[in-house]
């Protein structure tokens, strides 16, 4: 559990840290480490993940 929170928090520093692209890339990196699976939302929330 502790390292999933690690992970969990050095990847939300990097995401507010990014810009538009390398957003993308930290959510896929994200989803193939965590097997889940993310779409761009819409407008109002940006995106949501699903498991895979």
């Amino acid at each position: 559990m502790s390292e999933r929170k690690a992970v969990t928090k050095t990847t939300a520093l990097r995401y507010a840290r990014s810009d538009l692209a390398a957003k993308k890339t930290i959510l896929d990196e994200l989803c193939a480490l965590t097997l889940w699976h993310w779409e761009p939302s819409g407008a109002d929330s940006g995106y949501f993940f699903r498991p895979s």
